[in-house]
């Protein structure tokens, strides 16, 4: 039966001429690259673990904002989100949306299994692109706007939000429920 390899097994113990004592070791490279890669992947493990912002996630947005047009409007990218894990807010002078998009993956594993529980940290993921978790934007809106005066609309996984740009000269905006 072989061993694995190792560092002290793949390193040659020849020494290079005119050196003496500092011997060069040739080590495999491949068993290097391996390394770092595992010393990466327990340092997002642990950060995961160690800072509840890193399960937060920022999703995309387009913001309109045309200085002749009565109205300013924003668009996020939400796909995957229930609207009842969404709300949107104004505190002072900013529109707060925050909410929470589900793994869909982990919720198809077995139930009360602790893949299920520990999904996000698995090292079954061979790749792990796609953003779960809470989200939170912070998107500055004019002074005066409360909530009431914000519209929006969530249509095929896209958030449309419009608000007035000024109190005092707008047109009634039509209102959707979110």
């Amino acid at each position: 039966m072989s061993q694995p390899p190792t560092a002290s097994r793949l390193a040659s113990k020849k020494t290079v001429a005119g050196r003496g004592a500092h011997a060069r070791l040739a080590v495999d490279p491949r068993l290097v690259l391996s390394r770092i890669y595992h010393l990466q992947r327990l340092r997002r493990e642990r950060a995961l673990l160690l800072s509840p912002a890193a399960h937060q996630y920022l999703p995309r947005m387009d913001l309109y904002d045309d200085a002749t047009s009565p109205i300013i409007a924003a668009m996020l990218e939400l796909p995957g989100v229930d609207r009842r894990n969404l709300s949107l807010r104004v505190q002072g002078s900013k529109l707060v949306v925050h909410g929470e998009r589900a793994a869909p993956l982990a919720a198809r594993l077995p139930q009360d299994s602790a893949a299920q529980r520990d999904a996000h940290l698995s090292p079954n993921y061979k790749i792990r692109e796609l953003k779960f978790g809470s989200f939170h934007r912070e998107i500055d809106v004019p002074a005066g706007i409360e909530t009431s005066d914000i519209t929006a609309e969530m249509t095929d996984g896209m958030l449309y939000i419009s608000w007035p740009r000024n109190l005092s000269n707008t047109l009634s905006p039509q209102r959707h429920s979110s």
